[in-house]
């Protein structure tokens, strides 16, 4: 990156710009993320069990109300 000491006018200038540019490197930064493994397994089968128990209730409600019958149609 190049910052400049001066002012707008001193940096601008190509006859200037040397004299008051000077270049910053900053090193890369690497962070290993924390990924919360248990809790997600915990959300993951609480959603399944949840798909599950909906369903199972809808298979039961569709069972008892659904006549072969009603399913043909002509």
């Amino acid at each position: 990156m190049e910052i400049c000491d001066a002012g707008a006018s001193l940096c601008d200038d190509p006859a200037t710009r040397a004299q008051y540019i000077r270049v910053v490197q900053t090193p890369p930064v690497e962070r290993a993320l924390e990924v919360p493994l248990e809790q997600l397994a915990w959300l993951g089968a609480g959603a399944l069990a949840a798909v599950l128990v909906t369903v199972g209730v809808g298979l039961l409600f569709l069972q008892v109300s659904t006549a072969v019958e009603e399913l043909c149609t002509a």
